[in-house]
């Protein structure tokens, strides 16, 4: 064990090297590749390098499906992990001088043909891969200090800050390597003052290397990996169709519960754990529109008492031959089931026997409270997402329109201008080696610090090195003109401004880097539930990569003439969201769960303890109670819940009464 963390935590970090390395040893050459070799306009170099991280989430989301179900994370892990490798592999095929007619001119079909398979293999394979990788780290920290709360708070918190640092290291080399090796090739290409070296295929094949190598060691060490806790695939999108399905009946008629309907009315997800009756649900005169007089038309099955049943999978011989008894010796009461369905739900066990499903999918068959908290969990989580594809959209710019930019700066012909990258990195990791053991350690004493202010901390700081990169735009277009195809032009007697005025924006960007991301993926991991982490991780994906989205809708104005005010409409952008993400990520201390928390103490003849978290804690980002003392309070419906029954009775109450 080596720094508090197990033997294969390290094995996936390096993997994490081996991936980082070629990933960015080859998207950071994209931008240049397009325009200079395959001769396309900024236009479409931009709009292939957002379509890269357009197709991410599609291939995260299916990833997250069979990595968190059938497949399990490690075995999904390998086979995306090859599917990058061989993405790659016809990238590099696809720049070598054969495949061209007059290299460095004249490109041939075939290879913009392995050139565009290689992207769709390229992003497929990244996106499934990075959804595996962090949980299974994570998975096995957890499991390591599982008797130590606090202590595995911290190592989790520390993880992915060293996470960050190691797969950056992994950036460093693909960002200054690649590039580098392009001037190994002697013959140049020219587009207006601006002159590029060739050499791409020796970067590319050297990406492709490097992910079969992080391959190959995941393939030898693959049987240390403990196998994850299986669910039914793709569970959070079949919730979540479970849930519109049973809405709409509700919209429709189909189904009579006012009571349900005034509690749960605006939470979409509890729909989902509306267990109906077997026999009216299935049957066929029930026609659209059909309306009942009484709520009993379409009841919730009760297996314990809670509101819903409490098991996952399908019930053993033992629990169907006792509830067959107990449906054998219960004679309704009317009064009975009216008094005790005012929570949205009734007690009253149901005379048909059902078979219970976590993912409902026999419509009639109740789901589980506990998968249904578990998806709300989710959404909540969603919340620290909100300004990921602003943010990720100006990130990306410093690997397409920033580098021409750089390139427009008084650079050797033989120092690429995505060096410029490499300062990015090495300020991130600098940075997070003083945050990791100076600063957080001397602010916090063994703490986690507060993940909001850490974030908005990042994203001011991103938006501060916009608005320089802004300025610096503006000394370019005043040396020089950019033609209708972007070429960069200097007026007569002009020199090309000095490629130092872009170091201070490059280093605020690694600084802000180290704030943002390793806060949201901690998030990501330590708010996810157990049964959904992959789904957590293909969403953060997801909203990393609707900044591809983004970035191909602004595509047609993202011309170096225009880049000047797309670089002050984006820091406006992001100001925007960063406010909208400070507002959704408060702190969450509301009287009523005080409330719930004391009634269950006094009920318990639990004397209620002082509240004893700090200031920092409370601000801790989706905080619900005291998370660090294992609190059981918790968001459903729309009320507050306790996983003590009265309690939640008494919450529906207070809420019906509010609202009658």
């Amino acid at each position: 064990m080596l720094l508090g963390f197990p033997f294969d935590v390290w094995v996936v970090m390096a993997v994490e090297f081996t991936e980082r390395l070629a990933y960015y040893g080859t998207s950071f050459m994209l931008m240049t590749y397009c325009t200079s070799m395959l001769r396309w306009s900024p236009s479409v170099g931009n709009a292939v390098v957002n379509g890269l991280y357009t197709l991410t989430p599609v291939a995260a989301c299916i990833s997250s499906g069979l990595a968190d179900g059938r497949w399990g994370r490690r075995y999904s892990l390998v086979v995306f992990l090859s599917i990058y490798a061989v993405g790659l592999s016809l990238l590099a095929l696809s720049s070598f001088p054969f495949m061209y007619g007059d290299f460095p001119l004249f490109p041939s079909v075939e290879s913009i043909f392995f050139f565009l398979l290689g992207l769709l293999l390229f992003s497929s394979g990244y996106g499934g891969m990075k959804v595996c990788t962090n949980p299974i780290m994570a998975d096995s920290v957890a499991e390591l200090y599982k008797d130590n709360e606090g202590k595995c708070a911290e190592m989790l918190s520390r993880l992915f800050r060293w996470i960050y640092s190691v797969t950056n290291c992994g950036s460093l080399v693909g960002i200054f390597v690649p590039p580098l090796l392009r001037g190994l090739e002697k013959r140049k290409t020219s587009i207006g003052s601006i002159t590029y070296t060739t050499g791409y295929y020796y970067g590319f094949l050297l990406s492709a290397a490097s992910c079969i190598l992080g391959l190959i060691l995941m393939i030898i060490m693959y049987r240390i990996f403990k196998t994850s806790k299986q669910v039914p695939s793709f569970l959070l999108g079949r919730i979540l169709l479970r849930s519109i399905r049973i809405r709409w009946y509700f919209a429709t008629g189909y189904i009579q519960d006012d009571v349900f309907l005034r509690v749960h009315k605006w939470d979409l997800l509890d729909y989902a754990a509306y267990p109906l009756n077997r026999e009216v649900s299935s049957s066929s005169s029930l026609g659209h529109g059909t309306t009942s007089s009484s709520s009993e038309a379409m009841r919730p099955i009760f297996k314990d008492g809670t509101g819903l049943s409490e098991t996952l999978w399908k019930p053993t011989e033992e629990e169907k031959n006792e509830s067959s008894i107990k449906h054998k010796n219960v004679v309704p009461d009317n009064n009975k089931k009216q008094e005790e369905s005012k929570n949205g739900f009734n007690n009253s066990p149901d005379v048909h026997d059902s078979t219970l499903n976590p993912i409902g999918e026999n419509f009639s068959e109740p789901l589980s409270l506990s998968i249904v908290e578990d998806a709300k969990k989710v959404v909540a989580v969603c919340r620290a997402f909100i300004a990921l594809p602003v943010y990720w959209l100006i990130t990306n710019q410093f690997s397409s329109n920033l580098i021409l930019q750089a390139a427009a700066l008084n650079l050797p012909h033989y120092i690429p201008p995505e060096v410029f990258n490499n300062v990015s990195v090495f300020a991130l990791l600098i940075s997070l080696l003083l945050l990791d053991r100076i600063i957080f350690p001397y602010m916090y004493h063994g703490r986690s610090p507060p993940m909001r202010g850490r974030a908005v901390c990042g994203f001011l700081i991103m938006i501060i090195s916009m608005i320089w990169c802004g300025f610096v735009q503006i000394g370019i277009d005043n040396r020089g003109t950019y033609n209708d195809e972007g070429q960069y032009t200097l007026y007569t007697g002009m020199e090309k401004l000095p490629a130092g005025w872009l170091l201070p924006p490059y280093i605020m960007q690694g600084i802000a880097s180290a704030l943002v991301d390793t806060t949201v993926m901690e998030v990501a991991y330590v708010y996810a539930p157990e049964s959904m982490k992959g789904a957590v991780m293909a969403l953060y994906l997801v909203a990393s990569s609707l900044s591809g989205l983004l970035g191909l809708i602004l595509s047609p104005v993202m011309k170096p003439q225009n880049i000047m005010v797309v670089i002050f409409a984006l820091c406006v952008a992001l100001l925007i969201v960063t406010i909208l993400f400070y507002l959704l990520n408060g702190p969450e201390t509301t009287a009523r769960v005080d409330v719930i928390i004391e009634i269950n103490n006094q009920d318990s003849g639990i004397e209620k303890k002082p509240d004893t978290s700090s200031g920092r804690e409370k601000e801790y980002l989706l905080h619900r109670g005291d998370y660090a003392k294992g609190s059981t309070s918790l968001e459903y419906g729309g009320v507050p819940q306790n996983n003590n029954e009265l309690l939640r009775r008494e919450a529906a109450d207070i809420d019906i009464i509010g609202t009658s």
